[in-house]
């Protein structure tokens, strides 16, 4: 008998767990009815994994409820012990004395923000970041150094789980952003400090970009390394939204594969064998993480990479959805959270668009269309990240990019070279005199920029469309 649809036992474990952590926001607002719930979900993969081995089904497919269970269990706790952990307990809105080090300081469209780490609120050391809103009369604080101490006094807004209206504050989780205020800068005082490493990694690749590329276009190849897009101004986020290449600015499977390609070349020239091979694009792919911020994008395509890499390594078939499935459910148990980010949805409902619909669309261009290999794919692959992503800026966003494929298709091979060469670049800045590099980078960014403004002046650029979340059955209807 043909097999429909191929059993996919990480694809299975991920929808689980996916169920389950969304059933998590349940136990934290309706205590009663979620524990239920989730009990029905962890007893139903049991009971499903018993009867499988009574029946001597495939073992792996007994594993794979076994194993849902479990994964289900780790990311609902997980997800309890942030969320009833997020603001320590009696910490409200108000009037605080804060002390902390500067981690980003920046200027947006006239405005000075600091975000602030290493929190000390009202004496006592607290988790997570603060957003200050700086108003400069006669001092630029914008000058002051990362690393540095502050301390000031001023009305913080604390950002709950729950919010306003019982709205959840997920968009925090990414940033790890828990608190907001706003100061005069002649109010702060400010102590000298050391910044730590990564903090010194940041204020060097940032610093040599804007050097040599101005402050415009630096920001956007800062943003293009690190997904870090702090110091673009709203004008240049808005542009590359309306074009529908915002994808850039937010390291993901586009950038990690870029990477991974970079090294997979110089590897096969230097002839490394494949287990060492596999070693270092793993380190390489770690550390690469590290100075992203660990986000969710950038771990779900550092999870699938290595997947597909293990796979040819021990000779097995690579597949798209099996290695989705794997990365959503690795981000679950260490960062459920993540599941309620616009990020990690977006990221995730793009490779899914791509797993789904680039290999149909694209055998339809080249064999009946009879368009080029090469045009086919291309197309195909834009094509179906849009489809899997529309869904998601729809509710999120409320527009639809008309012109996304076409930019996306046009401007592939200038963001593909880009990416590299302001990564490469950077790190020769490290060497005396290799600074102009960078300069020799910028002229692909700055075409990036360019036509991405261009195609976004183009009338019906973008399209209102609004929904709410039954536009997410979308997805069960892309998939059959």
């Amino acid at each position: 008998m043909k097999t429909i649809v191929n059993f996919r036992s990480f694809v299975i474990i991920a929808l689980i767990t996916a169920a389950a952590v969304f059933t998590g926001r349940l136990v934290f607002s309706y205590t009663a009815i979620g524990v239920i719930i989730l009990t029905s979900i962890v007893s139903g993969c049991l009971i499903t994994g018993i009867i499988l081995r009574k029946k001597n089904i495939a073992a792996y497919k007994q594993v794979t409820f076994f194993t849902a269970a479990v994964t289900s269990v780790i990311a609902v706790a997980v997800f309890l012990i942030v969320a009833t952990n997020w603001i320590p307990k009696g910490l409200e809105d108000g009037n605080h004395d804060i002390k902390a080090s500067i981690e980003k300081n920046y200027v947006v469209d006239g405005k000075n923000y600091v975000v602030i780490k290493n929190l000390n609120i009202d004496g006592s050391n607290v988790c997570g970041k603060m957003l200050v809103r700086v108003n400069n009369d006669k001092v630029d604080f914008y000058n002051t150094p990362i690393g540095y101490k502050v301390s000031f006094s001023g009305y913080v807004k604390v950002k709950n789980v729950l919010g306003e209206n019982s709205e959840y504050n997920f968009s925090s989780f990414s940033s790890n952003i828990r608190y907001i205020t706003t100061v005069e800068a002649g109010d702060i005082a400010v102590k000298y400090g050391n910044a730590d490493l990564m903090d010194i990694i940041y204020r060097f690749v940032c610093g040599q970009l804007v050097d040599n590329l101005g402050a415009e276009n630096g920001y956007v190849a800062y943003g293009m390394l690190s997904g870090d897009r702090y110091a673009i101004s709203e004008s240049i986020a808005d542009t590359f939204s309306i074009a529908g290449v915002a994808h850039i600015l937010a390291v993901s499977g586009l950038h990690i594969g870029f990477l991974t390609s970079l090294l997979f070349f110089l590897l096969k020239t230097l002839k490394v064998r494949k287990i060492p091979s596999f070693a270092i694009t793993a380190l390489v792919l770690f550390l690469y993480a590290i100075f992203a911020g660990f986000s969710p994008s950038v771990l779900r395509a550092c999870f699938m990479c290595l997947v597909a890499s293990a796979a040819i390594l021990v000779g097995e078939e690579k597949d798209l959805l099996n290695s989705l499935g794997f990365a959503v459910t690795a981000i679950l148990i260490v960062a459920p959270q993540m599941l309620f980010t616009a990020g990690m949805i977006m990221s995730t409902c793009a490779v899914f668009g791509l797993a789904v619909f680039a290999k149909p669309i694209s055998l339809f261009l080249h064999e009946k269309l009879k368009l080029p290999k090469f045009i086919s794919e291309s197309l195909s692959a834009s094509f179906g990240a849009q489809l899997g992503v529309m869904p998601v800026t729809i509710y999120y966003f409320g527009t639809i990019q008309t012109y996304s494929v076409v930019t996306n298709v046009l401007l592939m091979p200038i963001i593909s070279t880009a990416f590299i060469a302001v990564f490469i670049s950077v790190i020769l800045s490290i060497l005396p005199f290799m600074g102009f590099t960078i300069k020799v980078s910028g002229f692909f960014v700055n075409i990036l920029v360019k036509v991405s403004a261009a195609m976004a002046s183009l009338k019906y650029a973008s399209i209102t469309a609004k929904a709410g979340e039954y536009i997410f059955l979308v997805y069960p209807i892309y998939f059959v």
